[in-house]
C-alpha cells in the first residue's frame, strides 16, 4: 500500500499546483488592469481592440448601470474620435442613454449622436435628433462634470475636451500648429465660425442643393479610390537593400552634386533617401498599372479605339 503513496502526493500536489495557477491566470483581470491595457492598445494604435474591451466590460458582474454606462461612453469614444466608425460609435451611445438615462453624460451623449448622424450623412435624423433632445429639457445644455467650458453657442457648450478632439483630428503636422494656447484660441474661434456657418448652410436648405449633393459624391468617390490605391499599391511596396544598391550602381551619374562648379559624387548613404523616394515612384507606377489591368480584365471591360482615330483622307 505504501508504494502508492508517492503516486498520490504527486498527483495531489499536481492538482493543487493547476489550481494555484488557475487562480493567478485563469481570473479575468480588474477593470483596472483592463483600463491600463485599453491605454496600451490606444498608444499602439490598436483603437478597434481597445473599444472592443470596454464593451466586453460593460457586460461585467458586479458593475451598477452608471458604471456600464460610462464603460459604453468610452467605447463610443474611441470609435469615433480614434476610427471614425460612427456607425459602432452610436450604438454605444445609445446603449449609454438606455444604461443611465437622465445622467450627467446625458447632454454630451446627444451631442455626439448628432454628429455621428452627421458624418453618417443622415442630416435629416441628426436634425430630428437634435430637436427631440433639445425640446425635452433646454437645461441639460451643461457639460459633463468636470469638463472645463471654453466658449458657448446658445445654450450649447464647448468644452476644452471638445476643442483638444477636434485639434487632434487634425494631420499631425497641423496639429503642431495648435499647440500653445494662443492658437489653441485661434482655432477655437475658427471651429466657432465653421460651426456657425454650417448651421447657416443647413437652414438655407444647401445640404439639398443639386450642385453640392454632386461635388459631395465625387468628393467621397475620390476618397474612396485613394483608400483602395493605399491599401492595394502602397501598402505592399517593399524595398529591399539589395534593390537600392544596384538602382544606385546603375544611376550613379544621376547622384552627382555641383557645388561651386565642382562635381561630387554622393555616397550610397547620402543618396539613400533619394533612392528610396525613385525606387517608391516607380513601383507605385508598376502596382497601380497592374491593379487597373487587372479591374479591366475582371470587368471584361472593352475600348472601342478606333472610334478615336483620325478619320483617313
Amino acid at each position: 500500500m505504501k508504494k502508492y503513496i508517492p503516486a498520490l502526493l504527486v498527483l495531489v500536489l499536481g492538482l493543487a499546483g493547476i489550481l494555484y495557477i488557475k487562480s493567478i491566470y485563469g481570473l479575468p483581470m480588474s477593470i483596472e488592469k483592463q483600463k491600463q491595457y485599453v491605454n496600451s492598445l490606444l498608444n499602439k494604435g490598436l483603437y478597434r481592440q481597445a473599444s472592443e474591451v470596454y464593451e466586453k466590460l460593460v457586460d461585467a458582474p458586479g458593475l451598477t448601470a452608471k458604471q456600464r454606462a460610462n464603460l459604453a461612453y468610452l467605447a463610443g469614444n474611441i470609435y469615433m474620435e480614434n476610427s471614425r466608425d460612427y456607425e459602432s460609435a452610436l450604438a454605444d451611445y445609445l446603449k449609454v442613454k438606455v444604461l443611465a438615462p437622465d445622467s450627467e453624460l446625458d447632454n454630451e451623449v446627444n451631442q455626439r449622436s448628432v454628429e455621428c448622424l452627421e458624418r453618417l450623412g443622415r442630416s435629416l435624423d441628426a436634425q430630428q435628433e437634435m430637436e427631440q433632445y433639445t425640446s425635452l429639457d433646454k437645461g441639460k445644455a451643461e457639460p459633463p462634470k468636470g469638463s472645463t467650458v471654453v466658449a458657448k453657442i446658445g445654450n450649447r457648450s464647448i468644452t476644452m475636451d471638445e476643442l483638444q478632439r477636434k485639434i487632434k483630428e487634425l494631420p499631425p503636422y497641423y496639429q503642431e500648429l495648435f499647440k500653445t494656447r494662443e492658437k489653441q484660441l485661434d482655432f477655437l474661434q475658427q471651429y466657432i465660425a465653421t460651426e456657425l456657418s454650417y448651421e447657416k448652410a443647413k437652414r438655407k436648405g444647401y445640404e439639398n442643393d443639386k450642385d453640392i449633393v454632386a461635388q459631395a459624391f465625387e468628393a467621397k468617390k475620390a476618397l474612396m479610390m485613394q483608400k483602395l490605391v493605399k491599401e492595394e499599391v502602397e501598402d505592399n511596396i517593399n524595398i529591399t537593400d539589395k534593390e537600392m544598391e544596384l538602382y544606385y550602381e546603375a544611376h550613379k551619374k544621376d547622384f552627382i552634386e555641383k557645388k561651386d562648379k565642382q562635381e561630387k559624387q554622393k555616397t550610397f548613404d547620402e543618396a539613400r533617401d533619394n533612392i528610396i523616394n525613385l525606387l517608391k515612384g516607380e513601383k507605385e507606377k508598376e502596382l497601380y498599372k497592374s491593379l487597373i489591368l487587372k479591374l479591366f480584365q475582371t470587368e471584361n471591360v472593352k475600348i472601342y479605339d478606333d472610334l478615336f482615330k483620325a478619320p483617313k483622307k
